[in-house]
């Protein structure tokens, strides 16, 4: 039996080094894309661009690194990880250029899966003092999130499914958050993380109020 890296080999994404030797562009010219798979799938994925290996073996509820690659539109296939014969989704992203991006798998009750698009803060533009947040809501299909701190100060309200609130400044070192809906006013999850000054995060609300994984907040830094 081949080892187990040696099996994974073929749908590992280039470096970005392997990946400029291929390109005429300079890196101020190409774009930087990440996956976060925030589907309650009961298999991991792997992840190709353009028919090219970008991913695989992505587990639910975590992200891959930033990937580099020339800018614009690509075609995007997420395949069953135990079965990479079975085509779970295929859409079309954008990969921008000179910029980060990252493209979100999340559960719908509708469409089975849905594939979302959101452009990331580059942290190598911040002054270095404050932190930034977002939120995104990738769990509550037909309801608006609300994402609050444990002090009860309300961040954002009616963050659509799909949708990012904006960025905002927050003094770094610990805090906690908790989501709930727009509806109830009930926490539906919390999370606490210590933000490092300089940095950008996004949170992003995952799962799904179907199965036993329930929802989740994950936070991920943008733009590094």
């Amino acid at each position: 039996m081949p080892e187990p890296y040696e099996a994974l080999k073929p749908h590992l994404h280039p470096s970005p080094e392997e990946y400029m030797e291929h390109s005429s562009k300079s890196p101020g010219q190409m774009g930087y894309l990440r996956i976060l798979n925030g589907a309650a799938l009961p298999f991991p994925v792997h992840i190709s661009l353009d028919h090219r290996p970008f991913a695989a073996g992505v587990r639910p509820f975590t992200a891959t690194g930033y990937g580099c690659g020339d800018p614009g539109k690509r075609n995007l296939r997420i395949l069953d990880g135990s079965d990479p014969s079975v085509l779970v989704l295929e859409e079309q992203v954008e990969i921008p250029q000179g910029g980060f991006a990252t493209v979100v798998l999340a559960d719908s009750s509708r469409s089975g899966i849905r594939l979302f698009s959101l452009a990331d803060l580059d942290c190598r533009l911040m002054a270095g003092v404050q932190s930034c947040i977002r939120a995104f809501n990738g769990a509550m299909e037909g309801e608006a999130l609300s994402l609050a701190q444990w002090n009860g100060r309300i961040l954002w309200q009616q963050v659509p499914f799909g949708g990012a609130s904006s960025y905002c400044s927050i003094p770094p070192g610990p805090h906690s958050f908790y989501a709930l809906s727009d509806s109830s006013r009930s926490p539906l999850s919390s999370l606490s993380l210590n933000l490092q000054p300089g940095y950008a995060y996004t949170l992003y609300l995952a799962g799904n109020t179907w199965t036993a994984g329930g929802l989740r907040i994950l936070p991920a830094i943008d733009g590094r």
